[in-house]
């Protein structure tokens, strides 16, 4: 059981993954102005972020018809104007107010965006997570 465990993590953990603690913009759609909700990153790597908060309704609110949500992306060091990606909801658990979403980033984002990512985990090499969270 441990090895097919042990294979699952390392797939999962392929592209190093760091522990953070800022929030994140999520756009509210169809709304005029822009509103945004501010949800919680736990930790995150250039393909995915975990977010923290709200609970599985209030996430469905923030989806596009197509699945996806827009984000502003607060990492500490960047300077505005915040990189906005599109992540697709991948999963979602946990009772409010403790509830977990992760979300695939969507493959268009920038290449400045993904070097600084890269560059905030290689700065913070004590954050980065090594078990199966």
């Amino acid at each position: 059981m441990s090895l097919v465990r042990d294979l699952f993590s390392s797939r999962r953990r392929s592209h190093p993954r760091v522990v953070v603690h800022w929030m994140v913009d999520v756009a509210v759609p169809d709304t005029e102005p822009q509103r945004w909700v501010g949800l919680f990153a736990t930790d995150l790597n250039t393909q995915v972020i975990r977010l923290k908060g709200l609970d599985s309704d209030d996430v469905r609110g923030l989806l596009h018809y197509r699945g996806d949500a827009l984000m502003k992306l607060r990492i500490p060091g960047l300077r505005p104007p915040l990189p906005l990606v599109t992540a697709e909801l991948r999963w979602s658990l946990g009772e409010k107010p403790k509830f977990h979403t992760g979300w695939l980033f969507a493959k268009k984002i920038d290449a400045s965006t993904l070097e600084f990512i890269d560059k905030f985990i290689a700065d913070h090499p004590q954050d980065l997570l090594t078990d199966a969270t």
